[in-house]
């Protein structure tokens, strides 16, 4: 069975709401794309430190509820990698 690498993060527009965008690999390196899931929502709370769970998280369980089961989640700090789809750099990611 092959092993399934996610890599997610959330877009917040100074409009408001949220974008989150999830790829799917079957690469650590993420040099092949094998799915790509994204989801809006129209209200997000506002930003506090050290309450990922009100705000992020709503939104990544929205994307990763789209997708089938990941074996290696990544949340990166900076969705501008998913869309190129290139590995994080040391420092940009967080294994969840």
């Amino acid at each position: 069975m092959t092993t399934r690498f996610g890599a997610t993060d959330v877009h917040y527009p100074p409009s408001g709401g949220g974008h989150a965008a999830l790829v799917v690999s079957d690469e650590p390196g993420f040099g092949s794309i094998i799915g790509q899931h994204t989801t809006w929502l129209d209200t997000v709370a506002d930003y506090a430190p050290g309450r990922f769970y009100q705000r992020e998280l709503p939104a990544l369980a929205a994307v990763l509820a789209e997708a089938d089961p990941l074996d290696v989640l990544r949340w990166l700090r900076r969705v501008d990698r998913l869309a190129r789809a290139a590995p994080p750099v040391s420092g940009d990611e967080q294994m969840i």
